[in-house]
């Protein structure tokens, strides 16, 4: 089995203290079966702790399969920040990622995402997308994301597996991040 992904960051910048965060994400596998590839397939959604099969990111609860846990991911593969079972390719995923820069000097950030994927993982439609607000707890640590709209496939597929508004809530916790040098200048200066 043989997957090639890669992942552009880009900083759009505005004004001095003011940038449009992009990231676009494009991968694919080269060989292997399709029973090789379903444990390591693309995930739209990114990575909840028991997607991570290197072990590269530290999870509240790992091997939770729903409750708090859950919804903590990582932003890897489409990084889509709502969950959804859709987008999980065997064979390829592309996706962009845009987050607005602080709303009002506030902790508060819009978010956009869309992915796309071999048609076997999707439903009607060809593209996932979502929009939310995302909030800063602690900057490249600890970030909210609260979905306000989604593809119509994905509000199905919640409306399918019980996921109501509280459960859509997803956030990251990066405290691989936790350099106190870098933390004490990031967020208090």
């Amino acid at each position: 089995m043989a997957k090639l992904s890669a992942t552009l960051n880009y900083k759009w910048q505005l004004t001095k203290k003011h940038d449009i965060d992009i990231r676009v994400f494009a991968g694919t596998f080269l060989a292997g079966s399709d029973d090789e590839r379903g444990y390591y397939a693309f995930r739209a959604s990114g990575y909840n702790g028991w997607h991570d099969y290197l072990f590269d990111a530290n999870f509240v609860a790992r091997n939770e399969r729903n409750g708090f846990g859950f919804s903590q991911f990582t932003e890897r593969d489409g990084a889509m920040n709502v969950w959804t079972p859709l987008g999980q390719s065997s064979y390829w995923l592309a996706s962009v990622n845009v987050k607005s820069p602080k709303l009002f000097n506030l902790p508060f950030k819009l978010f956009a995402d869309l992915s796309t994927c071999d048609t076997r993982a999707l439903n009607e439609e060809l593209f996932l997308w979502d929009l939310g607000l995302n909030i800063v707890v602690c900057k490249n640590i600890i970030d909210v994301y609260i979905p306000f709209l989604y593809s119509k496939d994905i509000k199905e597929t919640h409306e399918l597996n019980d996921v109501d508004f509280v459960h859509s809530i997803r956030f990251t916790f990066n405290i691989h991040k936790l350099a106190p040098k870098k933390f004490i200048q990031n967020n208090l200066f």
